[in-house]
């Protein structure tokens, strides 16, 4: 007998080759992927502390009262970077200027040493400092600040490294 048709077992091979071929694209595309979305988070990260150094040295509220800056990491809230405004002569009187969101499964592991940490911008006087803790008690002098972010829900290690530069304000990633 002459056949013309394909079998169902035939057919369902053939799927199966095609599944396979596709499941092994897709492994290396969503690593990259993920790979790519780091390099975002380290970019949003490092233009976040140009941003507020920025702010404390050309911005003023109103009544053109100075306002120092702080950047504040917080482990516990993962993947959020808070930026407050602080009038130059008053540390107690804090406003949230903006919350920052880095990329969606990204979370912030440590900045430099620490889990918490505060970078202050002062207004005025244009100068920085860098703090363990939201108290404004004990600043690290150092050249450079490593903050370490990851990929949450990953097999792999995917891991990326900040270093800011204190001296010059650049970031390297």
């Amino acid at each position: 007998m002459n056949k013309k048709w394909f079998t169902l077992i035939e057919l369902m091979i053939v799927i199966t080759i095609i599944w396979i071929m596709m499941m092994m694209a897709y492994a290396p595309y969503n690593y990259f992927q993920k790979k790519a979305e780091l390099r975002v988070a380290a970019k949003e990260i490092s233009k976040t502390l140009s941003e507020s150094r920025n702010l404390a040295i050309h911005w003023t509220s109103s009544g053109w009262i100075n306002q120092s800056i702080w950047v504040y990491f917080d482990k516990n809230n993962k993947n959020t970077i808070k930026i407050f405004s602080y009038d130059y002569n008053d540390k107690t009187k804090k406003s949230l200027l903006k919350e920052i969101k880095i990329q969606k499964d990204i979370w912030i592991d440590k900045v430099a040493w620490n889990s918490k940490a505060l970078f202050y911008y002062e207004a005025i006087t244009w100068s920085w400092s860098f703090y363990k803790n939201e108290n404004f008690t004990s600043p690290i002098n150092t050249n450079t600040i490593k903050i370490d972010f990851s990929y949450k829900w990953t097999t792999t290690n995917l891991k990326k490294e900040l270093i800011y530069y204190t001296k010059t304000y650049l970031s390297d990633y």
